[in-house]
């Protein structure tokens, strides 16, 4: 699959939402200096409760399984 990315330190609330409409595969992340003064990336699309997972195993994962998906 391909994701298109972009990544910006600030986005107005208008460019969000156009952003927003381009792509399903686009990512939208923000950067920001963590304490270290390194860069640090969050996606700002999305949280995991929009995420739906697609089982196609065999094996259905369990519970902690799904959360520590989310969680990644």
């Amino acid at each position: 699959m391909l994701y298109e990315t972009v990544i910006a330190p600030k986005y107005s609330e208008e460019g969000f939402e156009i952003l927003r409409k381009i792509s399903n595969n686009l990512r939208i992340l923000e950067t920001r200096p963590n304490k270290t003064g390194k860069l640090s990336i969050r996606q700002i699309l999305y949280t995991p409760e929009d995420i739906e997972f697609n089982v196609v195993s065999e094996n259905a994962p369990r519970e902690s399984e799904l959360r520590d998906a989310e969680f990644a």
